[in-house]
């Protein structure tokens, strides 16, 4: 009886350790609810890059500690006092997909910390990914990737 009261023990502390340790790595499943709304990076949304900028013909850029706001408690950087008013006006517009989260990651039904270094524009919306391996996995067939991150994401 003490050996099975043992084992109860430590299989508890397994499960107890394993949801620890993927909150600290920012992976799990979405369907257990524990990852923040927005995926952070050293405690700034998108790394610190300005999402706006992605939309932009320089492409992406890192933002500006004097140009800082919260949104959705999370810390978002500009590279300009002009892009950081279009997101203030608009945060959905510019705010990538799925909490910036890996994209492809959402399509399989986990979260996956994100770079903003592996990103895809896709009909006026920002995914962001992990690498670049599984970015392109992810635009083999993009709408479908798309359809299923969505449904995971409810």
């Amino acid at each position: 009886m003490k050996a099975i009261k043992i084992i109860a023990i430590v299989l508890v502390g397994i499960v107890i350790l394993g949801f620890a340790m993927t909150r600290m790595m920012g992976i799990g499943a979405i369907s257990w609810g524990m990852h923040d709304p927005i995926y952070q990076n050293d405690g700034l949304a998108m790394g610190g890059y300005d999402p706006v900028s992605f939309y932009s013909p320089s492409g992406p850029q890192e933002g500006n500690p004097h140009f800082e706001i919260t949104w959705m408690e999370s810390k978002w950087r500009f590279a300009s006092e002009e892009n950081m008013t279009l997101f203030k006006e608009t945060p959905e517009q510019y705010a990538p997909a799925f909490g910036g989260y890996c994209a492809f990651a959402v399509s399989k039904g986990f979260t996956a910390p994100s770079s903003p270094k592996f990103w895809e524009l896709h009909q006026g919306q920002l995914y962001l990914f992990s690498n670049q391996e599984v970015k392109q996995d992810f635009a083999k067939d993009l709408d479908q990737m798309k359809t299923l991150a969505e449904e995971n994401w409810k």
